[in-house]
């Protein structure tokens, strides 16, 4: 590589950082948070083309924010369409995250000598704080480890069945 392609490189970081930094802390559109991960796409894009081998990978990025876009019109890519699957968690993996370090704090509660109970006073303080994200559901798993402690092997088999009601 020689000095004018780490130049050219460098200034690809530089434009890309831009892009995704314009993308991202832009104020936000209500309703309109597709279009930030759209322009993060297509900086992305942007940062390989020209760059010989990668070019196809541009294209690939263009495609995706394209079919983001196609989403306003009512189109649904093949791409972006879910598959059909039983049973499917309803729920995004933000929330099930969240729900898995709920679970865990919990348990630590349980483990660092609260009991069961004392410890289910904590569910409502720690779903309150989920109720801060935007992906808030009921919080299955905080009620299922006071039931069935995550270290235990079978947790969470199947969280419904493992909630107390």
């Amino acid at each position: 590589m020689t000095s004018l392609d780490d130049e050219k490189l460098a200034e690809k970081y530089r434009h890309l950082a831009e892009r995704l930094s314009r993308a991202f802390t832009a104020a936000p559109v209500a309703g309109d948070e597709r279009h930030r991960y759209m322009n993060a796409l297509l900086a992305i894009a942007k940062f390989f083309d020209g760059l010989g081998p990668f070019d196809t990978y541009a294209e690939k990025f263009i495609t995706l924010a394209a079919a983001l876009d196609d989403l306003d019109n009512g189109i649904v890519r093949p791409v972006l369409k879910p598959k059909p699957v039983e049973n499917r968690i309803p729920d995004p993996i933000e929330v099930q995250v969240g729900r898995a370090y709920v679970a865990i704090a919990i348990e630590a509660l349980i483990k660092a000598g609260n009991k069961t109970d004392e410890a289910k006073l904590f569910i409502p303080v720690i779903h309150a704080q989920l109720r801060k994200s935007p992906f808030d559901r009921e919080c299955v798993v905080a009620d299922a480890v006071v039931v069935e402690p995550v270290s235990q092997v079978q947790f969470p088999a199947n969280s419904e069945n493992n909630r107390e009601f």
